[in-house]
């Protein structure tokens, strides 16, 4: 019951006017950008006490015409929501609180300071009241383009209930940039996304028999090996039903990655591709894409970046991997496994090529010859 009047307070309300905010919160987005709101609902007059809210939003996506944000609001049960904003136009005021089928009256904005995640923000406060059939909503928020998402505190008041929010923490990409972290307040089904849902939106693994990558393993912090590790991959056998990709480590075969042609595989996917052992978790945090440009050797590779957090108990591994579909499987061009900021490796691709030769950078030969200087 709770939850459903905090959809009515929150969710899916647009109205007709078009009074926008006076900056784009998501102009600057960058896909793996979090915020969590904290803070309480009222029933007044039944007598029951307050009940504890929280509003965790996250990035997921960016492209130049979109920017898609998952909001999860947890009041006894958990409401998921999946919105889109513009990267260049600022939303209008029904499109930022998502209200549909009311009208927007007696606006009236201000500078004002206020406080949150253990900081003053510089905000906007604005004060409106949206009325859909005999019921009205009053609204006071305090906006900033200091926070990420904009939204720094909530006040909304409908018939007899009350809700008031406030920002206790924002960062991007599992760092911590104001207040406090999401993943030391929020349970796995708030921060996470289920592991059978931490998909790919193509398949690396697919490609043509015959062809192949080779990848340098290098510490980018931390102890260094004793000489880089060196990964190859080599497309086995294709069939109508799926791709069977040979691995080796160092010359030596290591075992067979199988890939069906029509089913994307999980995220978590491309670490094990390269033997990297995850914690054992039944969901992934912050999970995001974006494009990116990688340089290597002079080339550019026009990449698909997807970066996503696993953890268990105490222990958190960040993985970071850029693909390209023009590299044959496992389509990586750089992966980075950071167990903390000071222990962060990087698997590199070298060379790629087929059956005829060398397609670009180095053969197989000579990634290896490399380290036996």
């Amino acid at each position: 019951m709770r939850a459903a009047v905090l959809l009515v307070l929150l969710g899916p309300l647009l109205a007709r006017a078009e009074e926008r905010l006076p900056f784009n919160p998501f102009e600057n987005a960058h896909a793996g950008d979090w915020s969590l709101h904290e803070g309480r609902f009222e029933a007044e007059g039944t007598g029951e006490k307050p009940e504890r809210v929280q509003v965790y939003s996250f990035v997921a996506s960016v492209t130049s015409d979109e920017v898609v944000v998952e909001e999860r609001a947890k009041l006894g049960a958990i409401e998921k929501t999946k919105r889109r904003f513009s990267p260049t136009k600022a939303p209008t005021l029904e499109e930022f609180f998502d209200l549909r089928e009311g009208t927007i009256t007696e606006v009236a904005w201000a500078r004002e300071n206020r406080r949150a995640a253990d900081a003053i923000c510089d905000c906007q406060k604005v004060v409106f009241t949206w009325t859909r059939g005999e019921d009205a909503s009053y609204f006071v928020a305090w906006l900033s383009p200091q926070v990420g998402g904009g939204l720094v505190s909530l006040l909304l008041r409908r018939s007899e209930s009350l809700l008031k929010l406030d920002l206790a923490g924002a960062g991007v990409e599992g760092e911590l940039r104001a207040g406090r972290a999401a993943w030391d307040l929020l349970d796995d089904e708030m921060l996470g996304t289920p592991l059978v849902e931490a998909v790919l939106r193509w398949n690396p693994l697919v490609g043509r028999t015959g062809e192949w990558t080779v990848y340098r393993r290098t510490k980018l912090h931390g102890v260094d090996e004793p000489r880089p590790g060196v990964f190859t991959f080599q497309v086995a056998s294709v069939n109508s039903r799926g791709c069977v990709v040979s691995r080796g480590f160092e010359g030596q075969i290591e075992g067979d990655l199988r890939s069906e042609v029509k089913k994307w595989p999980l995220a978590i996917g491309v670490p094990r591709a390269f033997d990297v052992s995850l914690p054992a978790s039944l969901y992934v945090y912050g999970l995001a894409v974006a494009g990116s440009v990688r340089e290597i050797a002079g080339h550019e590779f026009f990449c698909e970046r997807v970066s996503f957090t696993v953890r268990e108990g105490s222990l958190r591994m960040r993985v970071i991997a850029e693909l390209s579909r023009d590299v044959p499987p496992p389509g990586v061009v750089t992966l980075d496994v950071e167990l903390t900021p000071e222990d962060t490796t990087r698997y590199e691709l070298a060379g790629f090529g087929d059956v005829a030769g060398t397609r670009w950078g180095k053969s197989v030969h000579e990634v290896f010859s490399e380290g036996k200087k």
